[in-house]
């Protein structure tokens, strides 16, 4: 008699121990069946109509939230697993839906409740028998969940206290920042001949927001390359970045000669002016090869405050779901971010709006400040070492 009945399914903890007038009572009750990919095995909320084991395949358990209705994934079975095994105790309606992932084949058990009420003495001694069985898998069961239950609170735990660091980093940021701003814009109420220079004062300021963001990590829990301060996969990140800048370049290299016909206060001036970093002075080809130099070692950091420290900090603190864009975090860095520059100017400010968000888009998508970076100088060095844009929204 057993030979009607699979072997895989006599392998099932659930029947262990049957004896072939068991299997017999088994095999007549069996139906095979097989399920499409994302098709539902057993819905929540409908009443138990039998057990049914996977052959081959596998299913998800889902549970649906009532509040919103959105479903989420609770668990697998696997070939060899059961679904309904609790509706064989107290014949309630499916606490979850099980979909089919990929196809499923299984062996459907008619063991409702009418059958196990029955009062054949063959019936009553397989009930006995499943029943016994039972208490282990379920036993088993609970353990599991007991465990999963305890992982999942101490991965909440660590969650919401890397969310209170993030939220502490992020308020020092904008306290800094905001300092830096008041600072500087205190410093231009000086007369013009005891005020530092725009270059000194944006370098300074570079450095100093740098330095404390370092030491903020430091103290943190987070480690540098977690902040994507890392050269892991420069090659790839690096020229990923360079062809998703090349059309914000050829925008740039566009909006300069189409301002220079409509404005007839630029007539005359030429497309290429390297020599406006200068401002009045004559073009130093040695000088402006330093100053390049320079504003290259001073990006990098700036990046580091902006994508690394703030960016970062608020994608831990409104984290979405693996693998969409951070677009909140992304934004309000980017505010940020070109607030700083106000000081600079108005126009200034809202110029690096765009760049700003390519650069947050970039360091989302890559976790590493290399395509950021590359980016940000090669926009950078053409805006103002190249093109010098200057003369159309300000800034030195």
């Amino acid at each position: 008699m057993s030979r009607d009945l699979p072997a895989d399914l006599l392998e099932n903890p659930l029947f262990a121990g049957l004896n072939p007038e068991h299997r017999a009572e088994l095999a007549r009750r069996a139906t095979h069946r097989t399920f499409a990919d994302g098709e539902v095995i057993r819905r929540e909320g409908e009443r138990f109509d039998g057990l049914v084991i996977v052959r081959t395949g596998q299913a998800r358990v889902e549970k649906a939230d009532p509040r919103t209705g959105a479903s989420f994934a609770l668990a697998s079975v696997r070939a060899g697993g059961a679904i309904g095994e609790l509706g064989l105790i107290d014949d309630q309606a499916a606490s979850a839906t099980v979909v089919a992932e990929g196809p499923v084949s299984a062996l459907c058990l008619d063991l409702g409740p009418a059958v196990l009420a029955s009062a054949d003495p063959q019936v009553v001694s397989l009930r006995a028998r499943i029943f016994a069985n039972l208490a282990p898998v379920l036993s088993s069961r609970l353990r599991l969940s007991s465990e999963t239950a305890v992982a999942a609170m101490r991965a909440e735990l660590e969650l919401s206290r890397q969310r209170e660091a993030a939220g502490r980093f992020v308020v020092a940021l904008v306290v800094v920042a905001c300092a830096c701003m008041l600072g500087m814009a205190g410093l231009h109420e000086l007369a013009p001949e005891h005020r530092p220079g725009q270059t000194w004062l944006s370098a300074g300021s570079i450095l100093v927001t740098a330095g404390l963001m370092y030491w903020l990590i430091r103290l943190g829990p987070d480690d540098l390359a977690s902040r994507g301060v890392s050269l892991l996969g420069f090659g790839r990140h690096a020229g990923f970045a360079t062809l998703c800048t090349l059309p914000l370049l050829g925008a740039l290299v566009v909006l300069k000669w189409a301002w220079l016909r409509l404005d007839p206060a630029l007539a005359g001036q030429p497309l290429l002016r390297p020599g406006a970093i200068f401002g009045d002075e004559p073009f130093q080809a040695g000088f402006w090869l330093l100053a390049l130099a320079i504003y290259c070692a001073l990006v990098p950091l700036q990046e580091f405050y902006y994508r690394a420290g703030l960016q970062g900090s608020l994608q831990r603190m409104m984290p979405v779901d693996d693998g969409r864009t951070n677009w909140a975090a992304i934004v309000i860095a980017n505010l940020v971010f070109a607030s700083i520059h106000s000081w600079i100017g108005v126009r200034f400010a809202v110029a690096v709006v765009a760049p700003g968000l390519l650069w947050g888009w970039l360091y989302d998508r890559q976790r590493s400040l290399v395509g950021a970076t590359v980016s940000h100088v090669l926009v950078g060095a053409l805006a103002l070492f190249v093109l010098g844009l200057q003369t159309i929204i300000g800034g030195r």
